[in-house]
C-alpha cells in the first residue's frame, strides 16, 4: 500500500510542461553550486503531513553566481499552515521553518575522473532570521531567535547516474527570555540515475531516491528544557528532476521509515517538496 502511495505521489508532481545544469536532488544536500555572473530564482512548496494536521508553506529564493564555485543566496518563506512537527529542512537549501535565510556555498573541491564524471564537495553556510511568519510556527509562545546554519556535500556526478551525501547543522541562539529553539543535525544521501541521457532540445529527466536522517535536539522555554520535545527520525522516498533549456522543475515525497519523537511534537507521515528554478 504504501508503495502504491509513493508512486501516485510522485507522479502527481511531474509538472506537465526545463539545458541548466548546477541541480541535483531535492531533499539531499548535492554539489552543484550555480554560474557565474548569472541568477537564479527558485519558487518552491512544501508540505509535511502530520497525525492531526498539516502544515504547508510557500517559499522564494534569489540567488548569484560570484564565480563558477561560489554563489551567495536569499531566501523567505510565507507559511499557509502550521504544525506541531519537529522542525527541520525539507528542501535541502531551504528551511521549512518560517526564518528567512541569508546563505553561501563554496564548491572547493572538483576533480575529473574521466569524460563526463567528476568528484566535487561543497561547504554551506547560513544565517537563519526570524521573519514575521513565525506565528504559523510550532513554538507558540516561545519567542524566536536568529540561527546559523552550515553543511556539507561530497558527491559522484557522470552522464548516467549520481552520488551525494550531506550533512547539515542548524543552531539557534537563546534570548533575552532565555528561549532557545532546538539544535538539529541531519544527514543525507541521495543516488540518482539519468536513464534517457537526452540533451537540449529534449527534456532531461533524472530520478532519484532520496534518505534523510535527522536528529532534533529539545526545546528551551523560560531557561527550562522541555520533556519530550526532542527527537529522530529517517525518511525515505523518491524525487524526479526535469530540464529544459534555463528551467529545472523538481518534486518528491518522502515517508518515515523510523521514527522516534517526543509527546511535544505530531507524528509525521509524509514529507513533500516541489520547487521552480529560473536561471537568468
Amino acid at each position: 500500500m504504501r508503495i502504491a502511495i509513493l508512486i501516485v505521489a510522485v507522479l502527481c508532481w511531474i509538472p506537465l510542461g526545463c539545458e541548466a545544469s548546477g541541480h541535483g536532488p531535492l531533499f539531499g544536500l548535492s554539489t552543484p553550486v550555480g554560474f557565474e555572473g548569472k541568477y537564479q530564482f527558485d519558487f518552491g512548496s512544501m508540505s509535511r503531513r502530520g497525525a492531526i494536521s498539516t502544515d504547508n508553506m510557500l517559499r522564494w529564493m534569489i540567488s548569484y553566481g560570484i564565480t563558477p564555485d561560489i554563489s551567495i543566496g536569499f531566501s523567505y518563506p510565507y507559511a499557509i499552515s502550521g504544525v506541531n512537527l519537529v522542525p527541520g529542512r525539507s528542501a535541502a537549501v531551504m528551511s521549512a521553518t518560517t526564518d528567512a535565510e541569508i546563505t553561501a556555498s563554496w564548491r572547493f573541491l572538483r576533480h575529473s575522473t574521466g569524460v563526463g564524471s567528476r568528484w566535487e564537495t561543497t561547504a554551506f553556510g547560513g544565517v537563519l532570521l526570524p521573519s514575521p511568519q513565525q506565528a504559523h510556527d510550532f513554538f507558540g509562545d516561545h519567542r524566536e531567535t536568529r540561527g546559523l546554519w552550515a553543511g556539507m556535500a561530497a558527491g559522484y556526478l557522470s552522464r548516467s547516474q549520481s552520488l551525494f551525501a550531506g550533512i547539515q547543522h542548524t543552531r539557534y541562539s537563546e534570548n533575552d527570555i532565555a528561549d532557545e529553539r532546538p539544535a538539529q543535525t541531519a544527514f543525507t544521501v541521495s543516488y540518482g540515475l539519468r536513464p534517457f541521457q537526452k540533451e537540449y532540445p529534449a527534456w532531461d529527466w533524472r530520478l532519484f531516491a532520496e534518505l534523510t536522517a535527522e536528529h532534533t535536539g529539545e526545546v528551551q522555554h523560560h531557561g527550562f528544557i522541555v520533556a519530550e520535545s526532542g527527537g529522530d527520525q529517517v525518511l525515505l522516498g523518491p524525487s524526479i528532476l526535469g530540464l529544459y533549456k534555463n528551467i529545472a522543475v523538481s518534486g518528491g515525497v518522502q515517508f518515515p521509515i523510523r521514527e522516534n519523537v517526543g509527546e511535544y511534537h505530531e507524528e509525521e507521515l509524509a514529507r513533500f517538496a516541489f520547487n521552480v528554478s529560473y536561471i537568468f
